[in-house]
């Protein structure tokens, strides 16, 4: 699993290495950035096994917080508009449910 821009030394092929970008990119059949990957993806979906989850709308909401923690991340001096923080919100409710 070394979906990562790391460098090769860095890789250490365990989940809790991967950068965020790397969840998308695991999960997304439909993405070209790593065609292997993408033929991957609906295995790395299956292995979830979350039936009743949406694998389109997860993966969106995945770009979504990707995008609004990057601008964190790289000290956007703006404060976070209010469709940001519900698209935050949405998606730890989203987690949540799905886990229960």
């Amino acid at each position: 699993m070394q979906a990562t821009n790391r460098k090769p030394e860095h890789r250490t092929g365990k989940v809790e290495d991967l950068m965020f970008g790397d969840y998308v990119l695991l999960l997304d059949g439909t993405q070209r950035k790593k065609p292997a990957l993408a033929q991957r993806a609906d295995a790395n979906w299956i292995a979830l096994d979350r039936p009743g989850l949406d694998r389109g709308q997860f993966v969106h909401h995945l770009q979504r917080v990707q995008t609004i923690r990057n601008r964190i991340a790289h000290f956007d001096d703006d404060p976070l508009p209010p469709e940001d923080m519900r698209d935050l919100t949405s998606f730890a409710r989203q987690l949540r449910d799905c886990l229960r």
